[in-house]
């Protein structure tokens, strides 16, 4: 129990904060020096206080803004706090680019409310997102349904085994939606790499961060051709060529494109380790007459590659595409051969 004591108040620009006190056991006298002295350290903890309140104030919102801007975004700009940026900042990078999207979303959420439409896509995403970010990679814009994100150089083959994780996790969701009488989530995966431009877009007054370049055209182009092969994963042959060992994954090719809006040709490669077993174990047995259709149908005999589709599909009636090099077989046969056959074909679809 205190016999003696004196206090003094902890002023801060804010007002006061709190107050001082020192006591002692015994009956003392407090003089003035002792009042001078309380108050002057009084003075001295208002600032410390202060400090520690407000690094606590920076750290959550440090916190709160990464959710809104990815530390990654800040490391390529060399920034380390979003205060530090302005428009216009940017950084050339290679990097790898992953598009998703939802099909036929709108069928999805058709007579639900904002509310429930809301929660679904959160729930999609907490499905995601850390697949994503287990393969150091992170989610650089979320537009509706679609989610673009970014591995850095040298991730093509975690672009790759997050977009497999990806569709695991998706299964594993549309067993819990099976369970609640909601119907399965179908989602397409795109991935190209190659250099881009990441930085700071739009108004003194409001700005964004975001990535420009030929890189994440051609990724957003490849994931929209999921739809036209029926395909869950779709890379580009410049993903394809900076992986480590594309034989380590279960892939072939699809086609030979040229996309709208592109003049050069890319190779779409399908990766198929995230397949259900039995579509999986299918399109295995059907893989020798499938290549040998594909090789033959670039090489500009479509009665031989005919031959060989016709035989994959017969060991694998589901396979889209399988069917898909059936009908442009049996065209070329009925048309005639173009002369600057190159194999390439114009897809006019995003």
């Amino acid at each position: 129990r205190l016999r003696g004591w004196i206090a003094a108040p902890i002023k801060a620009r804010a007002g006061v904060m709190g107050i001082l006190v020192l006591g002692n056991r015994t009956p003392q006298t407090y003089t003035s020096g002792n009042l001078k002295l309380v108050t002057s350290l009084a003075g001295q903890v208002a600032p410390v206080i202060e400090s520690a309140r407000l690094t606590e104030a920076q750290r959550a919102l440090a916190a709160s803004f990464a959710r809104f801007v990815p530390d990654e975004f800040l490391g390529a700009l060399k920034a380390s706090s979003v205060v530090e940026i302005d428009t216009g900042e940017h950084a050339r990078k290679k990097m790898s680019v992953f598009f998703s999207d939802i099909r036929s979303f709108t069928t999805l959420v058709e007579g639900k409310t904002p509310e429930e439409n809301y929660r679904f896509i959160n729930e999609y995403l907490s499905h995601l997102e850390p697949a994503i970010r287990q393969r150091s990679g992170f989610v650089a814009e979320v537009i509706g349904d679609a989610i673009m994100a970014l591995f850095d150089e040298g991730g093509a083959d975690d672009a790759v085994l997050a977009a497999i994780a990806c569709q695991e996790a998706l299964t594993l969701y549309n067993k819990e939606r099976a369970r609640e009488g909601e119907p399965a989530v179908v989602s397409g995966f795109g991935i190209s790499t190659g250099l881009l431009m990441l930085g700071t877009i739009g108004s003194p007054e409001r700005i964004k961060c975001g990535v420009i370049g030929d890189t994440v055209n051609t990724a957003a182009r490849v994931e929209g051709l999921t739809k036209l092969y029926n395909a869950g994963i779709l890379i580009s042959h410049h993903t394809r060529d900076e992986l480590a060992d594309p034989d380590a994954y279960t892939m072939r090719p699809v086609d030979r494109v040229r996309a709208k809006g592109k003049l050069q040709a890319i190779t779409l490669y399908e990766v198929m380790d995230a397949l259900p077993p039995a579509e999986l174990a299918a399109r295995m047995r059907s893989r020798t007459a499938y290549l040998e259709g594909w090789e033959l149908y670039q090489a500009g005999q479509p009665g031989e590659a005919l031959v060989c589709f016709a035989n994959a599909m017969n060991i694998d009636p589901s396979d889209r595409v399988s069917r898909l090099y059936l009908g442009r077989c049996w065209n070329l046969l009925e048309h005639g051969m173009p002369e600057d056959w190159d194999g390439i074909a114009q897809v006019n679809t995003k």
